[in-house]
């Protein structure tokens, strides 16, 4: 009885640790109305999981995500044009382009997809809400980029 009375006792002190230390989104920063902040979300399948991917802004290379890892970057609020691909630290003519509105002092989240085709595999950058951001935020680790 005494065994399991501490087991218990463990037990809701791990919970409650866990619920004061745990942040479902780390590093999380202000953002003035004179930037916005771009986080890319990389949650792909098991499928070239020691690959990371290239991801682009204005053409530019922003950073190299790995698998199951996020990426924070300022950007001017505007239009801007999103892309990932597998390798080349240029942005490719074939790669899909996404145009996305950066709003002034927001937080714009683009999630990598990895969608199969006949025998290849495309990599795609788009937007999702803050909702579902943090599902996928909660269990990542921030890469270096």
């Amino acid at each position: 009885m005494k065994s399991v009375l501490i087991l218990f006792q463990l037990l809701l002190f791990s919970i409650s640790s866990y619920a004061f230390i745990s942040n479902p989104v780390p590093d999380s920063t202000s953002v003035s109305n004179d930037e916005s902040e771009i986080i890319f979300i990389r949650n792909t399948g098991i499928d070239f999981w020691l690959i990371p991917y290239k991801t682009f802004i204005n053409d530019e290379l922003v950073c190299k995500i790995n698998h199951r890892k996020y990426f924070r970057h300022k950007v001017a609020p505007g239009m801007h044009n999103f892309a990932v691909q597998f390798s080349s630290k240029k942005r490719k003519n074939t790669t899909a382009v996404r145009n996305i509105e950066v709003l002034p002092g927001k937080k714009h989240y683009i999630l990598i997809i990895q969608k199969q085709e006949f025998l290849t595999y495309k990599i795609d950058a788009v937007e999702i809400n803050e909702e579902t951001a943090l599902t996928y935020l909660k269990d990542m680790e921030k890469d270096k980029g």
